[in-house]
């Protein structure tokens, strides 16, 4: 974690932007929450998109089986069954180009770069104790799928109720990729939390 900070913080340090609203979805919430944790007061605005959140040790054990299936038998020994979780059957049907697309990507994977942010990822609930999100203050917005499995609706409920300052969303029938099966309902909704929360 400590890996990904120094990077967000190096890219906003580049930027030049002392102040911003920070966007995050599905690992990028879960690094969004430790970073505002931190830097809350850096945030105009926080949303997070589809995050984990205090997984229940079946929820980590499934993640971690998921990794070690990756670890040694590859990326693409788990991307139909991350197609599947991710979007719905009626969108997988209708875009196979987009569906190619994703296959491409976990094929692309040649150095053990995905296997140690998949690793961290399946193992960072001890980490995530250091960063309590009660320390994030600015106003916070937290979306999630109704059929999201892995990002549910219990995690973003309890993601709710401990931001101090935060909004809920649950969309009806999304899954995991909702941000590219409904790409327009979602960036309404963050534009209109950015813009009843003052400047951006």
């Amino acid at each position: 974690m400590t890996d990904y900070l120094s990077q967000l913080e190096e890219l906003t340090q580049h930027i030049g932007m002392d102040q911003f609203s920070l966007v995050g979805f599905s690992m990028g919430a879960l690094i969004s929450q430790a970073y505002g944790s931190v830097n809350s007061h850096r945030l105009n605005h926080l949303a997070l998109l589809h995050s984990v959140y205090q997984r229940t040790e079946e929820q980590c054990r499934g993640v971690r089986e998921r990794h070690r299936i990756t670890r040694d038998q590859g990326p693409m020994s788990t991307v139909e069954l991350a197609i599947q979780r991710w979007f719905s059957e009626e969108y997988i049907r209708q875009n196979p180009n987009q569906m190619e697309e994703i296959r491409g990507i976990f094929a692309r994977h040649r150095d053990d770069g995905y296997l140690k942010a998949y690793g961290f990822f399946a193992h960072a609930e001890p980490v995530m104790k250091n960063y309590p999100v009660e320390e994030i203050t600015c106003p916070a917005l937290v979306v999630t799928g109704e059929e999201d499995v892995g990002s549910t609706p219990a995690m973003s409920e309890a993601l709710g109720r401990n931001l101090p300052n935060s909004e809920l969303i649950i969309n009806s029938g999304h899954r995991h990729g909702a941000p590219y099966e409904h790409a327009e309902l979602m960036a309404n909704q963050l534009y209109d939390f950015l813009n009843r929360h003052g400047p951006e």
